[in-house]
């Protein structure tokens, strides 16, 4: 999923994400916070602390 040519990564609906897409969506948070100039935008109806991650 993570690509380092990719420089921006959006993501929506984050909070009607099964739990596989929610642990894929917190490992390329982590690849991207650790690889400068990456950034990743998150969107979905509820705070990313809310979302249940199993």
């Amino acid at each position: 999923m993570f690509d380092p040519k990719v420089k921006i990564y959006v993501v929506d609906d984050v909070d009607e994400l099964d739990p596989g897409w929610t642990l894929q969506l917190l490992a390329l948070q982590n690849a991207v916070r650790c690889t400068p100039g990456m950034h990743l935008i998150c969107a979905g109806t509820c705070p990313s602390c809310a979302i249940a991650v199993t």
